[in-house]
């Protein structure tokens, strides 16, 4: 369950464990106009999951995606449940509702996601806030899948 030796619910230190690859960021476009995809697991799966992630990331098996992170076991006030943990996907433009719609059902397909339904927030929503902190409208674009 580790990733280079990092299991993200051993981490306390930090809310984020994160993973960037430079000619990832630059082949997927990184712009500020970015965003990204949030997979929600049970805390009990976020380990494997994580790992998961880290293999097709690295293998280029997540086109347009030009980083992750992953929630940690460092409690955060701005998560809405303790029972869950969530990997981030980041791609962009937000603005390009196909692409980003794309680059969900790929990265849904490719994380054995289905049965449910994932969002995509862009960056500039970030900054308003999240459920947790009374904000009512947390996403763009949903994708049920």
């Amino acid at each position: 369950m580790e990733v280079d030796g990092m299991c993200p619910l051993e981490v306390t230190y930090d809310y984020w464990v994160f993973e960037c690859m430079e000619e990832q960021s630059r082949a997927s476009g990184m712009t500020e106009d970015s965003g990204k995809w949030m997979l929600f697991y049970p805390n009990e799966q976020i380990n494997e999951a994580w790992q998961r992630a880290c293999h097709l990331y690295r293998g280029g098996y997540l086109p347009g995606v030009h980083s992750m992170k992953v929630s940690t076991g460092k409690p955060n006030p701005r998560c809405s449940s303790s029972a869950t943990k969530v990997i981030i996907f980041y791609c962009g433009p937000s603005a390009d509702k196909t692409k980003m719609l794309s680059i969900g059902r790929t990265i849904a397909s490719a994380m054995g996601v289905s049965g449910t339904t994932i969002s995509y927030k862009p960056d500039y929503m970030t900054l308003t806030g999240t459920a947790a902190t009374g904000q009512l409208v947390n996403h763009l674009y949903r994708l049920t899948v």
